[in-house]
């Protein structure tokens, strides 16, 4: 074979693997867009919303209502990985109204750190779009802690200002009011539609080591018959659709 057909065919051979490279390449970032991360040390296991509502006292004449959804977050050990990490921090960022309710406005809470009450309507309680969990030897959403070995956290998104409820005489004597109770709802001649918004956030899991993953969910809230069974739980059973990519650390 002379030069020119050899430097040909050497040409041939180098385009031809650089294309398959680029395929490879290509194949892989977007499968990796499409599936994330297939194997994380954590990983979300659960997103159980429980919707009900609040009324708490204006006057000695009305309750002014609240609905109220709990979001309870579970990140969980994937056994399958055999590395030793550890939880350092849980992040909640970017929590956004993605589509508002017609009535009322969209609040966000975190747990309150004292009292009986897991969540109350303080104003220093409110959140400005983010929540962190700190790893810890066990969980308390008090706290704001979460088990280094994986745990449950939450936080509040609620609709305020939505109706009021005339009170009796025996009523009024109460400090708070009405407690759980999304038949409140239809006591206030409020309807589901006009309360129907959507959420979105990110959960950041971050990890002793370094390593940080981040996914988006996006929510609908409340759930459907609050208004008649008084309060409904339901695990979201989409939770597959959350894709966690590998970030860089701030």
């Amino acid at each position: 074979m002379d030069e020119g057909k050899k430097r040909a065919v050497k040409k041939a051979i180098i385009i031809l693997t650089l294309t398959l490279l680029i395929v490879a390449v290509g194949f892989f970032m977007i499968k990796y867009e499409i599936e994330g991360e297939t194997l994380m040390p954590f990983k979300l296991t659960k997103i159980m919303v429980i919707s009900t509502a609040d009324g708490t006292l204006k006057n000695d004449e009305t309750i002014t209502v609240t609905q109220c959804n709990d979001l309870y977050i579970s990140i969980e050990k994937n056994n399958e990985y055999t590395s030793k990490s550890k939880i350092d921090n849980i992040h909640i960022e970017n929590i956004k109204v993605m589509s508002e309710p017609q009535r009322g406005h969209v609040e966000f809470y975190r747990p309150s750190p004292e009292g009986n009450s897991v969540y109350v309507y303080n104003e220093d309680l409110k959140l400005n779009g983010s929540i962190t969990y700190s790893g810890d030897s066990q969980t308390s959403l008090k706290e704001l802690t979460i088990s280094n070995q994986g745990g449950t956290i939450s936080f509040r998104s609620c609709v305020r200002d939505i109706g009021e409820i005339a009170v009796n005489a025996e009523e009024s004597g109460k400090e708070i009011g009405y407690s759980n109770d999304g038949t409140l709802l239809e006591k206030a001649q409020i309807t589901i539609p006009e309360i129907r918004y959507n959420i979105g956030f990110d959960i950041i899991i971050e990890l002793t080591d370094g390593k940080m993953y981040k996914g988006y969910v996006n929510i609908s809230l409340p759930i459907e018959d609050v208004e008649k069974n008084g309060v409904r739980g339901v695990e979201q059973a989409d939770i597959e659709k959350v894709i966690f990519k590998r970030i860089k650390i701030k």
